[in-house]
């Protein structure tokens, strides 16, 4: 787009104060700094603070031809952070609308703007004694509700699928026309599931659905024993799923996934190698907390009845290809116990029973709705220094059917080897009928020849996986230009974005969408 740099700031200084924006400086450097370690030219950062803000914003935009690319928290590690798909932009930074618009204690309902955090949220449900529980992700305390669930997040609870509990969105569409999608059921089509992973407007308050407290709950960890059983594992997941005897969103990690989710890098390993799967099964097990090749996690909710008769079918289930353990508060606080014993605690092997076992209860309390930052407090794992982080994502889709998963992992396997890259792996049962495979690729940015090894894995794996049918679940800003809609599918999306944003100026390029 073609628009005058001077002129935008000038406008934008009239619209908005001094502490709203960042035009240079290592402010903007800072915003700028990604996991990726690549370069973006923008334009600056604006900070709205209102639903008028943002309107007024669009409309000058408009007119200027000026194209934003709206963020919520900008805590998207691994799909490109806060850095927009081209350059050229101005980031809308929403952050600073944390607003809790309403709470429903009848209806279980909340309505929330884009900078309120999983913490902020839970705090408020805590301050009010809700007989509710929300969702939450691994992304961190910090990380906006609304930011995760545009992207299509997913968490662990019953409410993970995060798509499915979208009930309205206010929306600011290309010429600033507020929109409200409505609550349904209701007349008419229901707009809201536009406006995820597209560019069409800007959220500014989403209303979503909460979960009642259960009566009962137990978290659960299957250990496979032998990779081979992988598949049969999530198929059989799926069917438990299918008959509602499973209503969370189970976790499947590799061993590799489990260590770095819950250790550091130990100096006492040789960097130089390459950790398999083997070896994290090993530096991880420990008496009382198994671990094993592949190992699930999940939690079961709901009166004592459904979860006693989800425990036993769950159990008959997966007794041929693996271990189940279940967990309450009162055995993991049990375990910590034992290894806090005067005399115990300092011993090398208590002490790393109690690590798991630490690990263990902040995923258990997740599965509660409490907000967890060990998972991103453990992702430089073998990176000492947070600048250096560098962390590619690709998460491939799947039907959980064992042949699709051995394929899957066929095709992967050994592109991790040829690069030279340990390969952590989880694989998500969304729904009965739909899995996610999320693959990391750690490294360190500020290496130049390491940084162009996991460029070169990351760009082989994408084209591998979309290649053999493996669609993309989510995508990074760097490859959203590489996205392949079916040709009347990309038709309809145009179709749409000049219908809702005339003049083409939110997140241009996004999801692979244009006017």
């Amino acid at each position: 787009m073609n628009y005058n740099q001077s002129t935008c700031r000038e406008r934008l200084s009239a619209l908005f104060r001094k502490d709203q924006l960042i035009f240079e400086g290592p402010d903007l450097s800072e915003v700028l700094e990604n996991s990726y370690g690549i370069e973006r030219q923008i334009t600056g950062v604006v900070y709205p603070q209102s639903t008028k803000e943002v309107q007024d914003l669009v409309r000058l935009a408009s007119e200027l031809s000026l194209p934003l690319y709206p963020i919520s928290r900008g805590m998207n590690q691994g799909y490109g952070d806060r850095l927009p798909v081209e350059d050229g932009q101005l980031i809308v930074d929403l952050q600073r609308m944390q607003a809790i618009r309403r709470y429903n204690p009848d209806g279980g309902i909340v309505t929330l703007e884009p900078g309120v955090t999983q913490k902020q949220l839970f705090d408020f449900l805590r301050s009010k004694q809700a007989p509710f529980w929300m969702d939450a992700t691994g992304a961190g305390s910090a990380s906006s509700i609304i930011g995760n669930t545009l992207e299509g997040g997913f968490g662990h609870t019953p409410l993970g699928n995060r798509r499915r509990q979208i009930l309205d969105l206010e929306v600011v569409l290309g010429d600033g026309t507020l929109l409200n999608t409505g609550i349904f059921p209701s007349c008419g089509p229901n707009l809201s599931g536009l406006f995820v992973q597209s560019n069409f407007g800007i959220i500014t308050a989403m209303s979503m659905s909460l979960m009642p407290v259960p009566s009962a709950f137990a978290s659960y960890v299957i250990r496979v024993g032998e990779s081979q059983q992988l598949g049969r594992l999530i198929e059989a997941l799926g069917k438990l799923k299918q008959r509602g005897l499973i209503r969370s969103v189970p976790h499947v990690g590799n061993a590799v996934r489990t260590l770095m989710t819950t250790m550091d890098f130990a100096t006492t390993w040789n960097s130089s190698e390459i950790l398999t799967n083997e070896a994290a099964v090993k530096i991880l097990s420990r008496p009382l907390l198994k671990v094993g090749p592949w190992n699930a996690l999940g939690a079961l909710y709901g009166s004592r009845a459904e979860v006693a008769e989800s425990r036993a079918c769950l159990r008959r289930a997966v007794r041929r290809m693996g271990n189940i353990d279940f967990f309450n508060d009162l055995k993991i606080g049990a375990i910590l116990g034992l290894a806090a014993i005067p005399g115990l605690a300092s011993v090398g092997l208590v002490k790393a029973v109690r690590r798991n076992a630490v690990a263990l209860k902040e995923l258990h309390l997740l599965m509660q709705g409490v907000p967890c930052n060990m998972p991103t407090d453990k992702i430089h794992w073998r990176v000492n220094r947070s600048q250096d982080l560098g962390l590619f994502w690709v998460a491939p889709t799947m039907t959980p059917a064992a042949e699709e998963i051995e394929r899957l992992l066929s095709i992967t396997s050994p592109l991790f080897k040829k690069h030279g890259f340990e390969m952590p792996i989880t694989i998500s049962l969304i729904e009965p009928f739909r899995a996610i495979g999320v693959f990391s690729i750690g490294f360190n940015k500020n290496i130049p020849a390491e940084k162009e090894r996991a460029r070169a894995l990351y760009h082989e794996l994408w084209e591998a996986v979309n290649n053999n049918g493996f669609e993309p679940y989510r995508c990074g800003v760097q490859s959203m230009s590489k996205i392949r809609y079916a040709p009347e599918r990309a038709h309809a999306l145009e179709l749409i974005k000049a219908a809702l944003d005339p003049a083409g100026i939110i997140s241009p390029g996004r999801y692979g969408i244009k006017k």
